[in-house]
């Protein structure tokens, strides 16, 4: 990561709603100090919420573009296309987008050709693709077809 006016990197994470202790946060740090980077010694993290307010994002990764962070994370669809929409230059890393193409983050997932990277769940993007390949195979052999949802919500008892 790259520095600014000093020793410190600093980072910023841009969320939907509050930033406490959350998972995505914890996972963050926990990485960057594997990566050497610990927080308040080497690295800045700058926090920011939107409070459930999405109209908020823009102002928010405006605030980080002028305090020149170093990188933005962002954790939402909404969140990422602000950044995208703030900046060509500093890096945006994007967490919990399922389809970076379709949202018009980047132009595919092989070369995306932005300063946009990050995780989907490519799992949900490629459902579509595996059951039209399922049905061009033409195979009759196919006797059981299984749903699978992550809503265990609705799982019987």
């Amino acid at each position: 990561m790259r520095t600014f006016g000093g020793s410190l990197t600093t980072l910023a994470t841009i969320r939907g709603t509050s930033v406490d202790r959350d998972t995505v946060t914890e996972a963050l740090r926990r990485e960057l100090r594997a990566l050497g980077y610990v927080e308040g010694r080497n690295i800045v993290i700058e926090y920011r919420s939107a409070d459930n307010k999405f109209d908020r994002f823009l102002a928010l990764v405006e605030e980080m573009v002028r305090l020149k962070v170093a990188v933005l994370v962002t954790s939402s669809t909404a969140a990422a296309l602000a950044a995208k929409n703030a900046t060509r230059t500093i890096p945006i890393i994007v967490i919990g987008v399922t389809d970076p193409v379709a949202a018009g983050l980047v132009d595919n997932l092989a070369r995306r050709g932005s300063n946009i990277t990050g995780f989907t769940s490519v799992a949900a993007v490629l459902s579509g693709k595996r059951l039209e390949s399922l049905k061009e195979s033409g195979s009759n052999r196919f006797q059981n077809f299984w749903l699978v949802t992550t809503d265990c919500s609705r799982a019987a008892p």
